[in-house]
C-alpha cells in the first residue's frame, strides 16, 4: 500500500522523507540549536583586515573539527569495544600458538559477519590474529615457488607469500584457527582494552564536542571584537 502511494503520488522514498522533514518539528528544533548555538555571528571590525565570508569559514572549521571527533570517537568505540571482543577472548582462552589456536566458532564469533570481514580482508584485527590455516598455506606456497626457482625459501618469501595471500587463499571459518602470539599479547591487550572506552565515554566525548563547538561558536565573535578594540587603543592616534 505504501508503495502503491509513493508511485501514485510520483515522488521516491527520499523525496517523501525529505518533504515530512521539512514540515517536521525535528527541522524546526534542529533548525533552532543550529542557528543559536553553532551559528558564527558575521561582524565588521575596524581593526582587524577580515574577510566577509570571515564567520562562515570559521563555522565550517569549528564544526568540521567537532565532526571529526566524533567520527573518530564512533570508530575508537567500534574497534576496541565490538572487535576488540574478540582479541580480549582469544586472551582470555590464552590462544597463543597455532596449538592452543581457536575457531570462531569456539570463540563465539561465528555470526558476526563484521568480524569474519575483519579477520578475512580487514586491517586492526590482522595486525595482531593469526590465523592457523593461512600461514601454513603461505608456508606452502613459498617452499613451492622456492623449489621451482631452485632458490631457498627465505629468499623468496616476501615475494611468494604476498602473491599467494592476494590471489589464492579463501578462509573457511568453519575450520580456520586463530591465535594471538605471545609476543603480541601485551600490545594487543593495550590497545583493545575496554577500559575508558565504552558507552559512556563515547557519550562524554559527544558531549564535550558538541559543547565545545557552541561555544566556540558563540564567544569567536566576541574575543575577535576585543581584539579588534586593543588594537584600535594601542593604534596611534
Amino acid at each position: 500500500m505504501f508503495c502503491f502511494s509513493l508511485a501514485a503520488s510520483g515522488q521516491s522514498l527520499w523525496e517523501r522523507l525529505a518533504v515530512w522533514y521539512e514540515g517536521s518539528v525535528l527541522h524546526e528544533l534542529l533548525t533552532y540549536f543550529r542557528e543559536t548555538y553553532f551559528t558564527v555571528e558575521a561582524r565588521t571590525y575596524e581593526h582587524l583586515p577580515l574577510g566577509a565570508n570571515t564567520a562562515a569559514t570559521a563555522q565550517a572549521v569549528i564544526l568540521s573539527l567537532a565532526v571529526a571527533v566524533i567520527l573518530v570517537s564512533f570508530l575508537n568505540y567500534y574497534t576496541r569495544v565490538y572487535l576488540g571482543r574478540v582479541v580480549r577472548k582469544l586472551i582470555k582462552e590464552e590462544a597463543h600458538s597455532p596449538e592452543s589456536a581457536k575457531t570462531l566458532m569456539e570463540l563465539g564469533f561465528f555470526r558476526s559477519s563484521l568480524v569474519r570481514r575483519e579477520l578475512s580482508k580487514g586491517i586492526s584485527l590482522r595486525r595482531l590474529i593469526r590465523c592457523v590455516e593461512e600461514e601454513e598455506f603461505l608456508a606452502e606456497q613459498t617452499e613451492n615457488a622456492a623449489a621451482k626457482e631452485g632458490e631457498k625459501p627465505e629468499k623468496t618469501q616476501h615475494v611468494s607469500a604476498n602473491s599467494a595471500k592476494e590471489k589464492t587463499f579463501r578462509m573457511d571459518f568453519l575450520t580456520a584457527r586463530f591465535y594471538i602470539p605471545q609476543e603480541l599479547r601485551y600490545r594487543a591487550s593495550v590497545r583493545y582494552e575496554r577500559k575508558g572506552s565504552g558507552l559512556l565515554a563515547l557519550v562524554l566525548v559527544i558531549l564535550g564536542a558538541l559543547v565545545f563547538s557552541a561555544l566556540a561558536c558563540r564567544l569567536l565573535p566576541d574575543l575577535l571584537q576585543l581584539l579588534d578594540n586593543i588594537l584600535g587603543m594601542s593604534a596611534p592616534q
